[in-house]
């Protein structure tokens, strides 16, 4: 889905923080796509959590995430 829909959406992160991750509090980041489904809440496309906020836990994140991507193509999905 992801490759279908970036060619022509809108994709960015979305960081929450203070999330509970059992006994610890944490940030999540998730790459996210618009719905196409107008009125739907965006669908998150990779996730990530991390117990702190700093740029080399986010760098760490979107390389993997570019890596992923780069590697799988929409028909090997």
């Amino acid at each position: 889905m992801y490759h279908s829909l970036a060619r022509t959406n809108i994709v960015y992160v979305d960081a929450t923080s203070s999330v509970l991750l059992g006994d610890k509090s944490c940030c999540a980041y998730e790459i996210v796509i618009r719905n196409p489904n107008q009125g739907n809440p965006p669908l998150a496309v990779a996730s990530y959590f991390a117990t702190s906020h700093n740029i080399r836990s986010n760098s760490y994140f979107l390389q993997l995430f570019c890596h992923t991507e780069s590697t799988y193509t929409e028909k090997d999905l």
